[in-house]
């Protein structure tokens, strides 16, 4: 049996998400309204489907 790996450098941050994920403004950065929130348009390391995201799309490239 082999096993084989691999490491994408920056895979995660050219993933495009299922689903709308909504996040609040990060703190020290100007906005007018805090009230907003900004829609995620690419998978960020550290969203929980991150990596369903980076799998599927690895499945689907095969």
């Amino acid at each position: 049996m082999a096993i084989k790996q691999m490491d994408v450098s920056l895979a995660y941050l050219y993933l495009t998400l299922d689903e709308p994920i909504y996040v609040s403004p990060p703190k020290g950065i100007e906005v007018l309204d805090y009230s907003k929130v900004w829609k995620c348009n690419k998978a960020l390391y550290g969203l929980r489907n991150a990596g369903r995201a980076s799998y599927l799309t690895f499945l689907s490239s095969r």
